[in-house]
């Protein structure tokens, strides 16, 4: 990529800021698919887990009790499963990230934006973005959520052609 000649920032540093920008894009896409992911399994159990106490409470009529044993059982497995899978935590924590890389990525925009229209050094350009780097890695450090490698790449490419197609033209 060519810069501005009127600009003090080198391709080496405009490719980093673009490239920082993009992780920090990315990063934002695969948080909120898991934040979206869980969401949605967490709802399912809740509603498996009524569905089950629905069936266990009709198993008190004589007309369902043959229901009753597996509807329990079913709760059972049910509520074992929650506790062990801790989405409510994760979901908490899935947010906040959300919400701080959110910020992050607009932080990261400004300085792209610098850089494209040379109102930043190339200096002031490599440490706003080592600072803002360092945050993406405080900010996604402790967070347990795991995607497959197949969606992991398809966030990687949705972010990649989101960024591209708002900076085009």
């Amino acid at each position: 990529m060519e810069t501005d000649q009127n600009s003090s920032i080198t391709d080496t540093t405009y490719q980093s800021v673009w490239d920082g920008l993009l992780e920090v894009s990315r990063a934002r896409y695969y948080y909120e698919d898991r934040e979206h992911s869980l969401s949605w399994r967490a709802e399912s159990l809740r509603f498996a887990l009524a569905l089950a106490g629905v069936g266990a409470m009709a198993s008190l009529f004589e007309y369902f009790e043959q229901i009753g044993p597996y509807a329990g059982i079913a709760m059972v497995a049910l509520v074992i499963i929650d506790l062990l899978w801790n989405d409510t935590t994760r979901l908490a924590q899935l947010k906040l990230v959300n919400h701080d890389l959110s910020t992050l990525e607009t932080k990261y925009r400004d300085i792209w934006e610098k850089t494209r229209n040379g109102s930043i050094s190339d200096e002031e350009a490599q440490t706003s973005k080592q600072v803002l780097l360092k945050s993406l890695n405080r900010i996604t450090a402790d967070v347990d959520v795991m995607a497959t490698r197949k969606t992991r790449k398809k966030i990687q490419e949705y972010a990649f052609e989101a960024e591209v197609k708002r900076y085009a033209g």
